[in-house]
Order: structure tokens, then C-alpha cells, then sequence
């Protein structure tokens, strides 16, 4: 079946993408390490990171500015 790209929401597919990749590193990632993973700017990272972690979907480690998936999302799901 063909993808319908016509469709998709850029932005959206970026967070569901960061959700991806950080549910794949349990440590976390900082903002490089995600704009270097997705090939995505890093002032895009920054956004999308930043209304994630608003949101509850992310926390974020002061100290080694990383960032982690919190468990809303097995709450929603």
C-alpha cells in the first residue's frame, strides 16, 4: 500500500520520531545528539523538545541537559 504523504504533519512526525529514538536510549539525549539522530536543525529539536517537555512527555536532566521519555506516554496509551 502507498504512503500517503499528502497527509502527514511534518512537526508531528519529528515528535513521534524524538519519541522513537529516545525510547531507544534510556540514558537520554541532548539537543545534538537528537538534531544529529533525526538529521533535523538543531533549533528544531529545540522546539519540538521544548513543547514535549511543556507537555509532560519529557523530562529533562539539568546537569547533563538530556532529555527522557516520562512514563505519560504508557499512561495514554
Amino acid at each position: 500500500m502507498k504512503k500517503e504523504t499528502n497527509y502527514i504533519i511534518p512537526s508531528l512526525e519529528r515528535a513521534l520520531s524524538v519519541m522513537e529514538i529516545l525510547s531507544d536510549c534510556p540514558e537520554g539525549m541532548n539537543i545534538t545528539e537528537i538534531s544529529s539522530a533525526l538529521d533535523i536543525p538543531v533549533n528544531s529539536a529545540f522546539r519540538i523538545t521544548a513543547t514535549m517537555h511543556s507537555k509532560g512527555f519529557l523530562e529533562r536532566d539539568l546537569a547533563s541537559k538530556s532529555f527522557k521519555l516520562t512514563n505519560k506516554v504508557t499512561r495514554i496509551s
